[in-house]
């Protein structure tokens, strides 16, 4: 932040991938391993928030049908469909009139995507998904997820697209002729 304030030509995405670099130096420090299955688990929660959000909407479907599984995904494949969702959510929060951290995530190096960078998305829904759940006076929190044992990218990229259909949902019932 202070480099934008002296005027010098850092982004908000320089500092979003200096933190993607942070935290991939962080896990190897600490010997955290964040697999697919973390990913998975945090994909699950966020599911779980935007449930209780649609829950507010009668004609809502909460969950989704999940699409047919498509194997042999990468940590890639599931980041670029969560920053799918995380757009979803910034143009959710633009429509309340809410302020979001706007990531630009264009210039992300896709080839050395790991699952803790992933893993660090999916968290950030979660955050955001959380704080429009206390924002909207829902009291009761979703259900913390269960380890779900052995996961591959593949499993969080279908997971992945019952979020972002339920995030397509709440746009449509947040316009402004539905309110």
């Amino acid at each position: 932040v202070s480099d934008l304030a002296d005027g010098n030509d850092t982004t908000l995405t320089d500092h979003f991938n200096a933190l993607l670099n942070l935290n991939r130096q962080l896990n190897l420090l600490l010997e955290r391993h964040i697999s697919p299955s973390d990913v998975y688990q945090q994909v699950t929660l966020a599911i779980g928030y935007s449930a209780r959000l649609l829950a507010r909407y009668p004609d809502a479907v909460r969950i989704p049908e999940a699409p047919l599984f498509e194997p042999d995904k990468l940590p890639r494949d599931v980041y670029l469909r969560l920053t799918e969702c995380l757009q979803g959510i910034v143009r959710v929060f633009d429509r309340l009139g809410l302020a979001v951290l706007k990531i630009d995530t264009r210039q992300t190096d896709l080839d050395r995507l790991q699952p803790s960078d992933v893993y660090l998305i999916a968290t950030l829904i979660v955050s955001q998904l959380d704080f429009l759940h206390n924002h909207l006076g829902i009291v009761q929190p979703p259900p913390q997820p269960l380890y779900p044992g052995l996961k591959f990218p593949a499993h969080t990229y279908q997971r992945a697209a019952i979020l972002q259909a339920q995030l397509h949902q709440l746009e449509r019932f947040l316009t402004p002729d539905r309110q």
